[in-house]
This record gives structure tokens, C-alpha cells and sequence, in this order.
């Protein structure tokens, strides 16, 4: 038993190599078998790729690209999947100094395969000793009026996340919010001591807005729940700068899609400058039976398309751990918007494993 636990305790080191060709598989595969290492081989595309290995049994992951040109649906996909504490290192056909600061700017290795590939395993070596604290995946869910059901939304958003890739996760109560969310998750905000195996919980303090610094232990996704109806200009700015992606939930109501047009100007003036939020989801809460105005009006009124309905009635059940069926079908969409990529048990394969850190 003694023998057993230790063999447990230091479990064999893998390295996973992904391609659709098998040809540039099968010379990946070599190149790091005959140093020594333990590769496990996948020929998919990296969309469809799915496995079931333990965060210490991963040591590193190489994805062939080859002649992918959507580098920045690479990025993205690569940084959701894989824990941004092993060594993840793209190869790709494209030979481009700005396509390898793009990667690097998130913490992957990047090398070109015709002039570069024998550079691999010394790139994994070299990565391997020069792992840094990794840039959360930020996304703001942002409630346009009060009593919108925003928590509610925020929290089962973090919820499908975790479930979907079984990575850290932090939802922030944000310092502008009705602070309930220990009411939904039926336990108690954390500060210090977060969970490893659910969505971990934090209350906002108002100094510390959009700020994370704060923060001692990385996650690889952190949710800012917020309600912004009372929010000035400066402070919505901070919101949007601060985030990667942001939910815009807004109602029927006059006064909410008029907030959701101030975000959405205030967010356009920043990326004109090159900040604020590169990614805006509007999602329609449908749980009022007074509608002032079609989902086709708000459209027009706020010059965007509202990507997500949430259906109405969905507050009955707000305080259960299980979700209506549509209900749980809108968020599962709006999560695979804000992520780009699908949940993979509409496939049939349980689980999609994603990344810890």
C-alpha cells in the first residue's frame, strides 16, 4: 500500500500531441518519443478534440495548426482547453512574427513547422522553466435594471462553465449588486480558501473594481456579477476595460435598453482607442409579462443584434440547484457564445475536459 500511494502521488508525466494530419502526428510523435517522453496522440481537429486525463498526469500539449488562418480562434480555443499551468506550444504554417506575439501574449509557444520544428523539444524545455501566473478569461455579466434576475443568470453561467470544463472559476459579487449569491449557491462567499471542485465565491469591495490584484490564487475564468443601472461613466469604463467578454442582460423596459445603449456607445468610443470590451453578448430577459417593446424594437432602438432569450418564469426557480429544461438550454447557448465553442454533450462524448490550473 505504502508502494501504491506513492506511485499515486507521482503519477507518469504525458505530453499530448493534436493533429488532423497523421503524417505531421507520426513526426511529432517521434521527435519527442525518442528523447524520452510519454505522447499520447490525437488526429482530430482541435475543436472536436476530448480526453479524460488527470491536470498531474499532463505535462505538455502540442497543437498542429497547419494551415489554420482563424489564429485568434486558436488562441482562444487552446487557452480554454488546456490549464495554462502545463506548457502548451502551437505549430503552424504560417511564418509570422505577429502571430507569434499573439500566442505568446497568452502564455502558448508558437513555432513556425518547416523552419522550426526540431526546436520543439527545447521550446517545451524552455517553457517548462518559464511558466508565468497566467491572465484570467474576464467576463462581465452585467444587469441593465434592478431585480433583472442578474445573479441568477451570473451564477448559472459560472456553473455551466465549471461543469463544462472542470476549471478554476471565480464569480465576483460585484460591489454594485444585491449581494444573493450565497442565497443561490446555498453557502457562504469565500476569501482566502477557495473550492477546488465548484465555482469559487467573492464579494466586490467598491475600491477593488475591475481591479484583481488583490488576488493571491489564480483562476483561469473570473465572472463579475454587477449591476450597472446606477453606474457613472468612469465606472463603466472601468467595467468594460476590465473585461474580455461581456453578457449585457437587459429587459422590455424603456429605462433598461436605455442603458444598455449608453454601454454599448461607451464600449464602442474605447475600442476606437483600443481598449474596452472586444466581445458584447446581449441577452433579453423574457421573465416579465409587461413588454413595452418586441425583441425586433429593442433591436432597432439599440442598433444591435440580442443574442440570447431568457425564458420567462425562469425566477420560480431561482433558489434550485436544477434548472428548467429550457432555461438550461438558453444558458448552455449563451455559454457557448461567450466562449465559442459548443458543449460537447450534444455529441454524445461525456464531458469536454478543459483546463486547470
Amino acid at each position: 500500500m505504502f508502494f501504491a500511494k506513492n506511485k499515486e502521488k507521482n503519477p507518469q508525466k504525458n505530453i499530448i500531441v493534436i493533429s488532423k494530419d497523421l503524417k505531421r502526428l507520426g513526426l511529432i510523435s517521434d521527435h519527442l518519443t525518442v528523447r524520452g517522453l510519454s505522447v499520447i496522440t490525437y488526429q482530430t481537429p482541435l475543436k472536436d478534440f476530448a480526453h479524460t486525463l488527470k491536470q498531474e498526469e499532463l505535462e505538455a500539449v502540442v497543437v498542429d495548426l497547419a494551415e489554420s488562418e482563424n489564429h485568434q480562434d486558436d488562441i482562444d480555443l487552446i487557452s480554454h482547453i488546456f490549464p495554462a499551468s502545463v506548457v502548451r506550444i502551437a505549430l503552424a504554417d504560417k511564418d509570422s512574427i505577429a502571430t507569434k506575439q499573439s500566442f505568446l501574449d497568452r502564455g502558448i509557444g508558437y513555432l513556425h513547422f518547416q523552419t522550426q520544428f526540431k526546436q520543439l523539444f527545447s521550446e517545451i524545455n524552455h517553457l517548462k522553466t518559464h511558466l508565468s501566473r497566467p491572465t484570467p478569461i474576464c467576463i462581465g455579466v452585467l444587469g441593465t435594471k434592478g431585480g433583472i434576475g442578474n445573479s441568477f443568470l451570473s451564477y448559472h453561467i459560472a456553473k455551466n462553465i465549471f461543469d463544462r470544463f472542470k476549471t478554476k472559476t471565480l464569480l465576483i459579487q460585484g460591489a454594485y449588486s444585491s449581494f444573493n449569491l450565497d442565497l443561490l449557491s446555498n453557502r457562504e462567499f469565500e476569501e482566502k480558501d477557495f473550492r477546488e471542485n465548484d465555482v469559487c465565491l467573492l464579494r466586490e469591495k467598491k475600491e477593488d473594481l475591475g481591479d484583481l490584484g488583490h488576488l493571491q490564487q489564480p483562476f483561469n475564468f473570473v465572472l463579475h456579477d454587477q449591476s450597472v443601472q446606477s453606474m457613472s461613466k468612469d465606472e463603466l469604463e472601468q467595467i468594460l476595460n476590465f473585461s474580455d467578454c461581456i453578457v449585457l442582460l437587459l429587459s422590455h423596459d424603456l429605462s433598461s435598453i436605455r442603458k444598455a445603449k449608453e454601454i454599448l456607445s461607451i464600449n464602442d468610443f474605447l475600442l476606437s482607442v483600443e481598449q474596452g470590451s472586444k466581445k458584447i453578448i446581449l441577452a433579453l430577459n423574457e421573465s416579465s409579462l409587461n413588454k413595452a417593446l418586441t425583441k425586433e424594437e429593442i433591436e432597432g432602438i439599440i442598433g444591435k443584434k440580442i443574442h440570447c432569450i431568457i425564458p420567462r418564469n425562469y425566477h420560480k426557480a431561482e433558489l434550485k440547484s436544477t434548472l428548467k429544461v429550457k432555461t438550461k438550454k438558453a444558458i448552455e447557448t449563451l455559454v457557448s457564445k461567450i466562449i465559442g465553442s459548443h458543449s460537447k454533450q450534444k455529441s454524445g462524448i461525456k464531458g469536454f475536459w478543459r483546463g486547470w490550473l
